[in-house]
């Protein structure tokens, strides 16, 4: 910038796209946004195939307990166990 004359300066900065760097920057996101989401989806689908294949022992829970709670309890762990692995 030192070298160059401010005319030229300024006048290098009209040429530049502002509206085409942006929808660049855009689309960049789009496209992590959307990798990321479809990385989510497969983790996500190996979880519930690997579900569906080892059924859940529970431990010490009473059989009187309704099937609303054993799945409110099994969420619960099952986001502590996503906590502390992301947590790594």
């Amino acid at each position: 910038r030192d070298k160059t004359a401010m005319k030229d300066y300024y006048s290098a900065w009209d040429k530049v796209d502002v509206d085409e760097l942006e929808a660049e920057l855009d689309e960049e996101e789009k496209r992590q946004e959307e990798s990321r989401r479809k990385h989510f989806e497969e983790l996500r689908e190996q979880q519930e195939e690997a579900n569906k294949a080892s059924p859940i022992e529970v431990g010490n829970l009473p059989s009187g307990v309704p099937e609303a709670h054993r799945k409110h309890l099994a969420d619960s762990e099952k986001e502590k166990g996503n906590e502390a692995f992301y947590a790594k």
